[in-house]
């Protein structure tokens, strides 16, 4: 999407990227159908590892939905997606959250690490994936 003023008389364009994706994609049914189908797909699709806790986590349900459908639906729309370590007190992964991009801000001198834009000034492990 263009930052310009005007598209050829239609109006103007939104200016911030949340507005941006808001346009782009609440507002456009196709989008939303294409978005849902991809991510249904990669959320249905089997997935194999040498280690079963690991499948299990990855499969598991994250915040009432399946990790990998989250993650491929925040790709698809942000171009990348974060996933939250959730560890016990022994330093075990336990659960994996997918956190929403646009709340997000990476430390650019520790990409390991991020602060959530929405006012709490914590740092949490994640991974980053992108496209």
């Amino acid at each position: 999407m263009s930052r310009a003023g005007t598209f050829a008389g239609f109006g103007e364009w939104p200016r911030s990227y949340e507005a941006q994706v808001r346009e782009g994609y609440c507002q456009n049914p196709v989008a939303q159908r294409a978005v849902k189908l991809v991510a249904e797909g990669v959320g249905g699709a089997s997935l194999d590892g040498s280690d079963p806790a690991l499948v299990a986590l990855v499969t598991a349900r994250s915040g009432g939905q399946a990790l990998t459908e989250t993650v491929a639906a925040q790709i698809l729309m942000h171009g990348n997606s974060y996933v939250q370590l959730l560890t016990d007190d022994a330093g075990r992964v336990t659960e994996l959250y997918a956190l929403r991009p646009e709340r997000v801000a990476e430390d650019q001198l520790n990409v390991s690490r991020a602060t959530f834009l929405a006012g709490a000034a914590m740092s949490v492990p994640l991974i980053e994936i992108r496209e």
